[in-house]
């Protein structure tokens, strides 16, 4: 792995189309790691294709204590590990957030490869913060209109969620847009849900709205799949087809 990105980048919504095929390799995205970034505007266009093993994502594997500000991606990302996101594949203490353009967010398709251990989600596979008071956040009408695919062969994988596959310390608020999501092939998976599929403690869901279809084997719900110590829901709304 390369020193981690610890600048700032305006894609300017100019389009990126992205070949990375690294079925074994962690960290793979436009920016494999961030420490202390800040990305803004970019968008990954539909003809890009991203695989790899854990930390996999269009716009970066691993963000810290970095802020994503809109950026869109329609890309197929790909992970055979764990830590697979639409966006970003593992947040730690970062925002994904509208920015200047409140038609952001993810249209694409994230796949869980066969030996998947989960993790998996739309917008992130995780987003964590360091402690309840040093939280990640999706914020502010962000959209996704996205298909979260698993493969997986075997009943090794769980945190499948249409936009976060697995939460801690963390608050997702404000996403009043249509949050279509669908959730397919994941009858060998735990913790599936439309918007988080294990928001493990400390998660916070304000004013959301999700719509979609799912599957899952265990702890399958239409918003979480698990809803962990000291986590509440407000304002949020949902439908599952």
């Amino acid at each position: 792995l390369e020193k981690p990105f610890t600048g700032s980048f305006d894609g300017n919504k100019k389009p990126i189309s992205l070949t990375l095929n690294k079925d074994t390799s962690d960290y793979v995205a436009l920016f494999p790691y961030t420490i202390g970034a800040t990305v803004v505007n970019v968008l990954i266009d539909n003809t890009s294709v991203i695989s790899g093993k854990d930390y996999v994502g269009s716009v970066i594997g691993k963000a810290e204590n970095s802020f994503i500000g809109a950026c869109t991606s329609r890309a197929t990302v790909t992970g055979n590990g764990k830590y697979t996101g639409g966006l970003i594949g593992y947040g730690l203490n970062s925002i994904i957030d509208q920015y200047k353009d409140s038609n952001s967010g993810f249209y694409g398709t994230v796949i869980g490869g066969p030996d998947s251990q989960g993790y998996i989600g739309g917008f992130a596979g995780a987003l964590v913060g360091s402690s309840a008071s040093a939280k990640s956040r999706i914020h502010y009408t962000m959209r996704a209109y996205c298909d979260v695919i698993s493969n997986n062969t075997s009943l090794n994988a769980n945190g499948v969620g249409g936009v976060v596959g697995y939460c801690e310390n963390a608050e997702i608020d404000g996403c009043r847009r249509l949050l279509l999501t669908s959730i397919l092939n994941a009858e060998n998976c735990d913790c599936v849900g439309l918007l988080i599929g294990k928001a493990n403690s400390n998660v916070k869901i304000t004013d959301c709205i999700v719509k979609g279809k799912l599957r899952g084997h265990d702890y399958v719900g239409g918003l979480v799949g698990y809803f962990g110590d000291n986590s509440v829901i407000n304002k949020t709304n949902i439908e599952v087809n």
